[in-house]
């Protein structure tokens, strides 16, 4: 299974299982094997040998290839979405899983410019004079159909596609009282009743 993932797996999981077990094979004691494919803590892998499954996550947040205008990671910069584009960390892996689990969403709020087929096509929030502003939703729009495209064509399996994949649209943020950057928390240890939440705006 291999989950492409951003803040608090927001973003892909995979599993493989042996043959005609499916999602309903048993998960206890896994092996990490992440360093024997990636150091990155973004990036992990288990393997239960005594099932045959192997779970990864994969940090994508934006599910797309992305680069940063200030050459390294930030937490508040400008990023460069190319939105025909998958990421490659997780691309060039999901052909050997059965189960893929797309999550994303909450990092389109940040302030992105976004290209296709190499061409500056607009931002959100960007302050950039003589940009089009891009709706943020029109962006995530197109990074989850490039994703999906992505998956249905993935190569490594017999016949080509194949296997299933689930998609998580959007999560309630998980942090309360703050930003995520300033000493916020998260004590919430149950689901939102459906009379505790108003749902709008990116909530939807």
């Amino acid at each position: 299974m291999v989950e492409e993932a951003g803040s608090v797996r927001r973003s892909f999981f995979l599993f493989r299982c042996k043959k005609g077990q499916g999602a309903a094979c048993p998960v206890d004691q896994p092996e990490d094997i992440s360093l024997r494919y990636t150091t990155g803590y973004n990036f992990k892998r288990w393997h239960l040998p005594k099932h045959n499954l192997t779970l990864a996550t994969f940090w994508a947040p934006f599910l797309v290839r992305t680069t940063d205008a200030c050459g390294g990671q930030t937490l508040d910069g400008i990023l460069t979405l190319h939105l025909d584009e998958p990421h490659p960390s997780w691309s060039a892996e999901i052909g050997a899983f059965d189960y893929v689990i797309v999550l994303a969403g909450q990092w389109f709020f940040r302030p992105l410019v976004y290209y296709r087929s190499g061409q500056l096509l607009g931002c959100s929030a960007c302050g950039q004079d003589n940009v089009t502003e891009v709706s943020r939703f029109q962006a995530y729009r197109a990074a989850l159909r490039t994703t999906l495209r992505a998956i249905t064509g993935r190569n490594g399996r017999k016949g080509g596609g194949g296997g299933t994949t689930f998609l998580r649209t959007f999560l309630l943020a998980h942090f309360e009282h703050g930003d995520w950057t300033d000493g916020e928390s998260c004590p919430r240890t149950r689901p939102f009743g459906s009379d505790e939440k108003k749902l709008e705006g990116y909530d939807l």
